[in-house]
């Protein structure tokens, strides 16, 4: 998947009010990327594990060019107090409350 496609699936994604609230159950790296993958594959998007782990990896940079509007709560999890993104567990101190 080439980033433009990526950041095309990202926009998609970060529209859909329902599947952004599903992804922020996620409580593992794990879940998060096998779920961003099932979507993709159910938009007609084939992306890597690889891909997504590389994207969240660096996910504010990810989000600044992705974004052209205000941040979602999920988007303000993942980069408040610079939380990184692990494989135990997501972000540093959880993904919710």
């Amino acid at each position: 998947m080439s980033e433009d496609a990526l950041i095309d699936f990202y926009r998609m994604v970060r529209e859909d009010e329902a599947l952004m609230q599903r992804l922020s159950s996620c409580r593992d790296l794990g879940t998060l990327i096998t779920a961003l993958r099932a979507e993709a594959s159910s938009r007609g998007f084939e992306i890597g594990a690889d891909t997504v782990g590389e994207a969240l990896s660096d996910i504010k940079s990810f989000i600044d060019i992705a974004n052209d509007d205000e941040l979602t709560d999920l988007e303000l999890e993942l980069v408040s107090a610079g939380a990184a993104i692990t494989d135990q567990g997501g972000p540093k101190g959880g993904w919710g409350p």
